[in-house]
C-alpha cells in the first residue's frame, strides 16, 4: 500500500547508515571490552546529542526522511 511506498526512501537511508556502521566495526563494544568506559560514554553521549539536535531540525522540515537522515548521520 501507500504506507510502504512512503517508507522506501527512509528505509534505504537507514540501510546505508547500518552498512557504514558495520564497515567501521564494533568500535563502541571494543572500547567497553578494553576498559575504556569513559571514552565509550562520551562517544555515546555525543551521538545521542547529535541525533536529538538533528531530529529537532530535520523532522519538521522533511518528516520521516528527515528522521532517517538524522539517525544515519548520528550513527556514522
Amino acid at each position: 500500500g501507500k504506507n510502504f511506498v512512503d517508507g522506501a526512501v527512509p528505509l534505504a537511508i537507514l540501510v546505508l547508515g547500518q552498512v557504514a556502521a558495520a564497515a567501521c566495526g564494533p568500535a563502541g563494544q571494543m572500547l567497553n571490552l578494553l576498559g575504556q568506559h569513559r571514552r565509550s560514554l562520551v562517544a555515546y553521549a555525543v551521538t545521542a546529542a547529535l541525533a536529538i539536535a538533528l531530529n529537532i531540525v530535520l523532522i519538521p522540515r522533511f518528516g520521516l526522511t528527515g528522521a532517517a537522515a538524522a539517525t544515519t548521520a548520528a550513527l556514522i
